[in-house]
């Protein structure tokens, strides 16, 4: 019997696979983050894997960020503790020390956004997908240290569009700005991504770990350093227009946020 619900993982002579399985949005709830540190830990004390990718079993969805019925459902202090698990799982998977690669076929929004970035490569379908760090659109705040993480992908000067506005973007457009690395027909994106990985599986892999740590290393000591004075600083934005916001996502309509 597996021992996860919300997830598989799928071993490949040296790569591995860990496909999200929470249909029907890939949404996040403590328990699937607690499932994805566990996939993590337990292929980065595997002798046997040297290259994780991390897809998607539901169809239509990477990641729909973090489940707005299971936030709701919980007032703010309980909706802080949602965050802090979310500040822990992406300090651990920014610490990943093998080489990672996202491939997402599907909308990749918000907290699925996050797990896309946190990944050194990231390859996406070409369609009507969209990869958007949606925050601002339900009444959230970025915290500094995950514009950091996105910043170092993008560059800064992206920063306007990518996380104050909120943009919107599909693959081609992803690529444009080097959210994303390589865009695929959707329906060969599995096989040339894990083509893309298999490439690094010649070379002195300790080399690519050490590499990899210090390349990562100051946002990884800022993520573990801030985490709590984060989701404190989060407080303030986690009722009001973000209840507001999570409701118009379940609803599928526009937020009407109430401004000052």
């Amino acid at each position: 019997m597996s021992p996860y619900e919300f997830l598989k993982i799928e071993r490949r002579d040296r790569l591995a696979w860990i496909w999200l399985n929470r249909a029907p949005l890939n949404t996040l709830t403590i328990e699937f983050m607690d499932e994805i540190d566990r996939a993590f830990a337990e292929l980065g004390s595997d002798r046997e894997v040297d290259v994780v990718l991390l897809g998607s079993k539901v169809p239509g969805f990477y990641c729909n960020g973090l489940d707005p019925d299971y936030l709701l459902e919980r007032d703010v202090p309980a909706r802080a503790l949602v965050f802090e698990r979310l500040f822990e799982m992406m300090r651990a998977m920014y610490a990943f020390e093998k080489p990672s690669a996202a491939v997402i076929d599907g909308h990749a929004m918000a907290g699925g956004a996050v797990l896309g970035v946190l990944n050194d490569f990231r390859f996406m379908s070409d369609g009507r997908y969209r990869f958007c760090f949606s925050e601002v659109l339900v009444g959230l705040t970025i915290p500094a240290a995950l514009l950091d993480v996105i910043a170092g992908v993008t560059g800064r000067a992206a920063l306007r569009d990518v996380a104050m506005l909120g943009t919107a973007y599909r693959a081609p457009e992803a690529r444009a700005i080097h959210l994303i690395d390589e865009v695929f027909p959707a329906a060969t994106l599995h096989e040339e991504a894990e083509a893309r990985m298999r490439n690094l599986l010649p070379m002195a892999q300790p080399s690519l770990r050490q590499i990899k740590k210090e390349i990562r290393s100051p946002v990884v000591q800022r993520l573990a350093e801030f985490q709590k004075s984060t989701v404190r600083e989060l407080e303030p934005f986690l009722s009001g227009n973000f209840e507001e916001g999570l409701r118009a996502v379940r609803d599928r309509r526009r937020p009407v946020f109430q401004n000052p």
